[in-house]
């Protein structure tokens, strides 16, 4: 387990801007022998891929104390962390995450022919259900922990507030999960 919290939200940025650019690059290429450019999906997928961006800044500000990048986790993630169902939440969103990523190769797809990723059945499969399974499990072993809740700052911001520092996290992953879904489903529609 990483115990320092280190922000990709400049990275990601960038990575998305390029890709942007190179999608306006695309619009403008002769297509002659190629299928049209998917200019559209690709403006949706962007459009989501942004909210994922921002949605994964938030978290990361609220995971690490003092709100700074390379600073050490707070201890209420420590704590969301060390629940057994942490780990089955990030290993069912690590597979949602897998199983949209060979939809992305839509946009070098460049024939008629049927786009090979839909073959896998993964790709449409929501894992909906396994996340909000685990999250519920979270909460449930969370409200067991009591350390978590004696750990509220008396006359303290929501910022030091743990369980609003837990909450921001699972909101941002269901932010993030929102936009990874939009993006799936444009790739999808344009497919």
């Amino acid at each position: 387990s990483v115990e320092d919290v280190r922000f990709h939200k400049g990275e990601v940025h960038d990575a998305i801007a390029h890709a942007e650019r190179m999608g306006i690059e695309a619009t403008a290429e002769p297509r002659y022998w190629r299928t049209a450019w998917l200019g559209g999906a690709f403006s949706e997928a962007t459009r989501a891929a942004y909210q994922v961006r921002y949605s994964l800044a938030a978290m990361e500000y609220s995971m690490s104390e003092d709100f700074q990048d390379g600073g050490r986790k707070n201890a209420a993630m420590r704590t969301v962390m060390a629940t057994p169902s942490c780990a089955t939440l990030l290993e069912a969103m690590a597979r949602k995450v897998g199983s949209v990523r060979p939809l992305l190769d839509v946009f070098v797809h460049e024939t008629c022919d049927r786009f090979g990723a839909l073959k896998d059945p993964s790709v449409v499969h929501s894992y909906r259900e396994e996340i909000e399974k685990a999250q519920r499990s979270i909460a449930s072993e969370l409200s067991q922990n009591t350390s978590i809740s004696r750990r509220a700052v008396e006359g303290g911001t929501l910022e030091q507030d743990p369980l609003c520092e837990v909450c921001v996290v699972i909101g941002s992953l269901d932010c993030m999960l929102n936009g990874i879904r939009e993006l799936q489903h444009a790739i999808l529609r344009s497919a």
